[in-house]
């Protein structure tokens, strides 16, 4: 039977992931887990405890004791759908914005988004981000 990895915390680590695990959501859950793992829990006690599963717990108990706090503190990459480097779109939403449409008429969001292959709403909050919208087309 493997053992798990002892977790001790100095000071400040402790504070700081105490302040952490009140504040709700992916972060406080690891604290958690870390200042259970310090207390000297093991990962089936802790999981049960946390409403977790014991992979979980033993991941971020390792990847404290690897990184310490930015070993928890920084998500890793996630698997999924690539997100859209949406700066260059806006750059493009911008430039295009700029010319007339090809009938010689402004452009207006519906139109612009069909011309780029993008979201009509995504050129409405360009749009209006730079003030150049007020209500959807």
């Amino acid at each position: 039977m493997r053992t798990a990895i002892t977790i001790s915390l100095n000071r400040t680590e402790r504070v700081t992931l105490q302040r952490w695990s009140v504040a709700g959501g992916r972060l406080a859950q690891r604290s958690r887990i870390v200042l259970h793992a310090a207390a000297g829990l093991s990962n089936k006690q802790i999981a049960g405890e946390l409403g977790t599963d014991e992979q979980t717990v033993g991941r971020w108990r390792a990847r404290f004791a690897a990184h310490r706090l930015d070993g928890i503190a920084n998500e890793a990459p996630r698997s999924g759908r690539r997100p859209r480097v949406r700066e260059q779109i806006a750059e493009k939403i911008l430039r295009m914005t700029k010319r007339r449409s090809g009938r010689g008429t402004p452009w207006s969001t519906r139109t612009l988004a069909q011309a780029l292959g993008v979201n009509h709403m995504l050129v409405y909050r360009v749009w209006q981000e730079h003030g150049l919208a007020t209500q959807p087309a």
